[in-house]
């Protein structure tokens, strides 16, 4: 009895010691010493930038998916005049530092541009920021620990790329006041990677129809414009870190009184037919830096359609020689059903480029077993390459080539080449430049 009693009570000392200890580091963690971060933001050639949001986040690291995960808490400060800013009273831990700049006034149009971190420098250490969705929330990734004061931190931004143009109706009247919705289409290649994208931006236009536009990254971009019915567009033009763009001019294809019914349910019409794996932007030739020569995608209602009008612009379907040119062609104008300038028509299975280049890359779809072209022929003699007339017929009508794509009966593998005869609804036309016969195309 007496030994069961001691028992108890060294269980319930056990127990009481555990929580005493819990608690203790509870309060010693509780207690544990904030910490501070101060700095100075600049742009690339060194000058402070005032009244720009930091936003220091705490994260944790995901353990399924990699990379980091947002706790939603965060701290928010901004630049002074000076371009100098700092934080206090921050929980030690890993945290993610980015910034956002407010809304700036352009002749009477709002807008806030991106803010993409170019380095951030902590004495003599560099971090450079990763990009998690959109690039201007570039953020930067680092810990701090308990009761750290970090000072003299530089932040430096990228240079922001401009964007000016005007929106003038047909007749040169500016469209005033307005606020429209553009596809803004860019395309970007380094060294021998090239991507492109897509996106809809909202834009604002003043009293004379000017708009302004910030990006975040150099690249060739065209702009298509849809507002009330009309349209408008612009040449393909190229953003650098050199310049900035303000020459840009959308001009619509009608006026303002031009917006009668009978138009916009005729351009209803046409939107509802066109194809929907059509490209949504201009018609424009596009250079590959890569050969010099100039290409664009045209709308055709059969393969000969596209033929004729490739040679009406002193142009060819187009010719593709190597595997980094169909990765451009890709990247640059989308993954849709292509017509192709091969055919074998003059001879039954000799492939021939229409503007007479040699054929020295192919990108064949691999053959697939029919079993509708044996009902003809004995498998003894298929198997030394008799074909059936089921096949033969076949092999004749289908003299043409298109790259598949990822819509309907072409979601195949993607850029695969088929020969076919099924209908096809836009092709790529290429020439060597844009000037023929002294006049540009």
């Amino acid at each position: 009895m007496i030994r069961l009693n001691a028992t108890k009570k060294q269980i319930t000392f056990t127990v009481l010691l555990t929580l005493f200890t819990f608690a203790f580091t509870l309060s010693v963690l509780a207690e544990e010493p904030l910490s501070k971060l101060s700095g100075l933001i600049v742009t690339a050639d060194g000058k402070p930038i005032r009244d720009i949001e930091i936003h220091l986040s705490k994260v944790e690291i995901d353990p399924i998916k990699g990379g980091t995960i947002d706790l939603h808490d965060s701290l928010i400060t901004q630049t002074d005049l000076e371009g100098r800013f700092s934080f206090i009273n921050i929980s030690p831990g890993l945290v993610q530092l980015r910034v956002q700049r407010k809304q700036e006034e352009h002749d009477g149009v709002f807008l806030t541009s991106p803010s993409r971190i170019e380095v951030v420098q902590f004495g003599t250490m560099k971090f450079y920021p990763h990009f998690s969705g959109f690039e201007h929330l570039g953020k930067v990734t680092f810990s701090i620990e308990p009761g750290a004061e970090i000072k003299n931190v530089v932040i430096t931004m990228g240079k922001r790329l401009f964007i000016q143009g005007k929106i003038l109706y047909k007749d040169g009247s500016p469209l005033a006041q307005a606020s429209v919705k553009i596809d803004f289409n860019w395309f970007r290649m380094v060294n021998n990677d090239s991507y492109a994208s897509k996106s809809t931006l909202t834009l604002s236009t003043n009293a004379d129809g000017n708009f302004y536009h910030w990006v975040s990254r150099p690249g060739i971009c065209t702009i298509k414009l849809k507002h009330n019915g009309l349209t408008a567009y612009a040449e393909p033009f190229l953003i650098d870190k050199e310049a900035e763009v303000d020459d840009i001019v959308l001009r619509l294809d009608g006026n303002a009184n031009d917006m009668v019914k009978p138009i916009l349910e005729k351009r209803k019409e046409e939107e509802q037919y066109r194809p929907a794996y059509i490209p949504d932007f201009p018609a424009k030739w596009i250079m590959n830096p890569s050969n010099g020569h100039v290409y664009k995608w045209i709308h055709c209602k059969t393969r000969e359609d596209a033929r004729k009008q490739a040679a009406d612009a002193g142009a060819y379907l187009v010719t593709i020689t190597s595997e980094a040119e169909q990765i451009w062609i890709e990247s640059v104008f989308g993954r849709a059903p292509y017509w192709i300038g091969l055919t074998d028509k003059k001879e039954e299975g000799k492939w021939e480029w229409e503007n007479g280049e040699p054929v020295t890359y192919t990108n064949w779809k691999p053959k697939e077993y029919d079993p509708m072209q044996d009902d003809d022929v004995p498998a003894l003699l298929k198997a030394f390459g008799v074909k059936g007339e089921r096949q033969k017929r076949q092999e004749e009508e289908e003299d043409y080539v298109i790259m598949t794509g990822q819509w309907g009966y072409w979601d195949i593998e993607i850029g695969k080449w088929v020969n076919t005869n099924r209908p096809g609804y836009i092709a790529i036309v290429e020439k060597d430049n844009l000037t023929i016969t002294g006049k540009k195309k």
